[in-house]
């Protein structure tokens, strides 16, 4: 019941191997989408969800850059529907800073 969004790139495999030079890439892959997301935590379960949509139509898998870890379409998906249950946690969690630092919203 909320708008979101998240940013979505095509790169090459040549990029990613390029600007991660100790990524193994051996899927036989051409390109990548790149999934970016703010300071919104439904962008981010947005963007997961995506991704993981994605690896699972294409057979594909997701390169998790913060992490420096590939995983399975099915690993993807788990990590979505764990990120998304965990939401309400986290917002509490950021209500709970921005009331303690006095934060104005």
């Amino acid at each position: 019941d909320r708008n979101t969004g998240f940013e979505c790139d095509q790169w090459t495999v040549e990029d990613i191997q390029e600007t991660y030079k100790d990524l193994k890439i051996d899927h036989g892959l051409t390109c990548a989408l790149a999934f970016r997301w703010g300071s919104d935590f439904n962008e981010l379960v947005s963007a997961l969800q995506a991704a993981a949509a994605y690896a699972v139509a294409t057979d594909g898998m997701v390169f998790d850059c913060e992490a420096g870890e590939i995983y399975s379409a099915a690993h993807a998906v788990k990590i979505a529907r764990e990120t998304e249950a965990a939401l309400p946690q986290a917002e509490l969690m950021m209500q709970q800073a921005l009331k303690e630092f006095g934060a104005k919203k």
